[in-house]
């Protein structure tokens, strides 16, 4: 799990010093991120942890429409909310103003199962998530599912480390690329 890679508590420290969402827009907060990244001498596990658990301390889920209503890094900023569209690319933006290369993935996401023993799947959604290339190797961020859920039209934050950097052979039970390479799978699996 990348989450070793994280002394937590520095990360958090390093958070507790950024102003609120509020009082800044979204080239300043990257900005303060990167001096605190400095300051704290955050490497890059590091680094990509301090904007999940930016997020997930910030930012709502839309709840109306959680999972493919548009919207940008900008308006998911200012709003303090979106779809996982717009929080993936919140998380995109960030990551990639501390140094990190970092894109969305789209695909879809199981959203219910069944409650029998066969787990037959009922529902997928399109949906958005990320990867992010940190010491040369590729992982999957999940910062929607990681700031909490929606329980009916009503959000209930749960900040989740499970969703920062998860191993590729628990994700693919939840989410599913649209292009196979970001299943980061040896042996592929199909939507079906």
């Amino acid at each position: 799990m990348i989450i070793n890679n994280v002394r937590k508590d520095v990360v958090k420290n390093a958070y507790s010093n950024l102003p609120s969402r509020t009082s800044q827009n979204i080239l300043k907060m990257c900005n303060l991120m990167n001096k605190a990244k400095e300051d704290y001498s955050l490497n890059q596990y590091e680094a990509a942890y301090l904007v999940y658990y930016w997020i997930g301390q910030n930012i709502k889920i839309n709840c109306e429409d959680a999972f493919t209503q548009y919207s940008s890094a900008v308006n998911t900023f200012n709003e303090g909310k979106s779809s996982s569209v717009g929080i993936s690319a919140l998380f995109s933006t960030m990551v990639s103003n501390l140094g990190i290369q970092s894109n969305n993935i789209e695909g879809v996401s199981k959203i219910n199962t069944d409650n029998n023993e066969n787990g037959e799947l009922i529902e997928t959604k399109e949906y958005v998530w990320n990867y992010a290339l940190i010491e040369n190797k590729y992982y999957i961020f999940d910062p929607t599912k990681g700031t909490g859920y929606c329980n009916g039209k009503t959000f209930v934050r749960q900040n989740l480390d499970f969703f920062f950097g998860t191993n590729p052979d628990y994700l693919i039970y939840t989410n599913c690329p649209d292009n196979s390479k970001w299943q980061l799978l040896d042996n592929i699996v199909s939507k079906s």
